[in-house]
């Protein structure tokens, strides 16, 4: 059976259009102090994913509605 303390734990935020990077990070750190797990961002844009991936955030690019 899975434990509550050992089940994985992800925060998933969907974007359909990126904020600023800056108002995007400071939105991450407000979760990471209250969310104790992995953090990942899913967008269609994925012009900040190098910088995610250097803050320990994972990205996840979907095909927007106009390709």
């Amino acid at each position: 059976t899975w434990s509550t303390n050992r089940a994985p734990r992800i925060l998933v935020e969907a974007k359909s259009v990126l904020p600023t990077v800056g108002e995007l990070m400071r939105q991450l750190q407000l979760y990471r102090t209250a969310f104790g797990g992995r953090i990942m961002v899913v967008c269609p844009d994925d012009r900040y994913a190098q910088i995610l991936k250097e803050q320990g955030v994972l990205f996840m690019q979907y095909p927007s509605n106009s390709d």
